[in-house]
């Protein structure tokens, strides 16, 4: 739904960054944030206009129709078969090893990089937003939701938004790059961190997404304004089932073994090789518990997707689905046994409330921000310890019964709660801010 973008007198607009995830289509959790955070303010959850953008040089820019359709496309993919999961995750391999080989020179590479990707973002974005920047002016609110750091000229659009006198506000995501940069690509990090300084420098709020997380954004910039409020989710309570684009292995829900499910990109941070090697010690013992993972490649994991596709069990009791639409993974939370989430660090852990939410039992690293979200209703196991975890694993079957009523007895905030909290919020700490 589109909606007047005309400037209310002395009221002015909500104007959200969505230059990432409609210029190169994201959709990581970022991108469902801003796209919930988003709809849900056209839709009424703002007490004033909200308008999304786009960066372009020095300038933000209303959405054209084919960037409106690019912002509503579904997500997610409908591979229908083992072949085309290994296809994308091959493809995903070369790509990280393409990035690898150049690294050989890494600073001549990353000024390579980031003129190429100013380059290609414009180039994909021209057709996704109207040729005239929107005329930005007092009372209007810069909504930093999306990535920025990517390739998008943000930040130059925001620096000249706030020159013409609109508050920029920022939402946090994590500080990863900054507190566990053994995590990351090296030049995530190199971008990163002057990056969200520069963001955070020109804000006069920032909203992060967990106690945890604002927590950390306190301790690295003590001088800004931050708050916390809480995601939403919707796993639980839209998108058809899956049944009609997606034939899932017959021996995944079928015969014995109980099947657990694992969602996120696969990447260093989320524990992938540990929860691997938990189910490897059950299987050596003749457990026939199952392992799904749902997942994107990410990277320095190409050691790992391979082992996992090569894998003795792949195919009978070890499953990956590299492309994985909403419908698909409501479908996996409503009839696994249990979920797990085995993460080092993380900003929140969207799967982990979603899960819950859906009534699936939880797994957990025994991280802060995990019981921050799910607090009695999960069950925790040393983060890296993959014996911690297999016997989390028994622990969970003995007590599933009493884990299956926790998580139905679980609250959070639907996104249109969410939606209306965070604006209220971001209203409220607007008309508070300093000149």
């Amino acid at each position: 739904m589109q909606m007047s973008t005309e400037m209310p007198p002395d009221r002015g607009r909500i104007l959200v960054d969505v230059s990432e995830t409609v210029g190169f289509n994201l959709r990581t959790g970022i991108q469902r944030v801003v796209r919930e955070l988003l709809a849900h303010g056209l839709a009424g959850a703002a007490p004033r206009p909200v308008v999304p953008v786009m960066a372009s040089g020095r300038h933000f820019h209303e959405l054209s129709e084919a960037g409106w359709a690019r912002l509503h496309s579904a997500g997610g993919g409908g591979a229908s078969g083992r072949a085309s999961t290994n296809q994308s995750a091959l493809r995903a391999r070369v790509v990280q090893a393409m990035k690898r080989a150049a690294q050989a020179t890494p600073a001549l590479y990353n000024r390579l990089q980031r003129t190429y990707n100013d380059a290609l973002f414009e180039r994909r974005s021209a057709a996704l937003h109207k040729a005239e920047p929107i005329r930005i002016g007092p009372g209007d609110r810069i909504l930093l939701a999306d990535s920025f750091w990517g390739g998008a000229p943000t930040l130059k659009a925001a620096e000249q938004a706030k020159a013409d006198g609109a508050q920029v506000t920022l939402i946090a995501y994590d500080l990863i790059p900054f507190s566990h940069p053994q995590f990351c690509d090296a030049r995530l990090v190199a971008n990163y961190q002057p990056l969200m300084s520069r963001a955070v420098a020109l804000s006069g709020q920032v909203f992060a997404i967990s106690e945890d997380c604002a927590s950390a954004f306190r301790a690295q910039f003590p001088a800004a304004r931050v708050s916390a409020f809480r995601l939403g989710h919707d796993i639980s309570k839209s998108h058809a089932r899956s049944t009609d684009e997606f034939a899932w292995p017959t021996n995944l829900w079928a015969g014995p073994g109980r099947v657990f499910v694992i969602v996120g990109s696969i990447e260093p941070r989320k524990g992938h090789r540990v929860v691997l090697e938990a189910f490897e010690r059950r299987w050596a013992r003749g457990e026939p518990d199952k392992l799904l993972i749902i997942g994107k490649v990410g990277w320095q994991v190409d050691d790992l997707v391979a082992r996992i596709d090569r894998h003795d069990q792949s195919g009978r009791r070890l499953f990956h689905l590299h492309n994985a639409s909403d419908a698909m993974l409501k479908e996996a939370l409503e009839r696994a046994h249990a979920g797990i989430i085995a993460s080092y660090i993380e900003g929140f852990g969207l799967p982990l409330a979603e899960s819950l939410a859906a009534g699936l039992p939880m797994l957990a690293s025994d991280i802060r921000v995990f019981h921050e979200i799910a607090a009695e209703a999960a069950l925790y196991f040393a983060p890296g310890d993959p014996a911690a975890l297999d016997e989390a694993v028994d622990l969970l079957h003995r007590r599933h019964a009493e884990m299956v009523r926790a998580a139905a007895e679980f609250v959070w905030p639907d996104w249109r709660e969410a939606a209306e909290d965070f604006y209220a919020v971001v209203e409220k700490q607007a008309a508070s801010a300093p000149d």
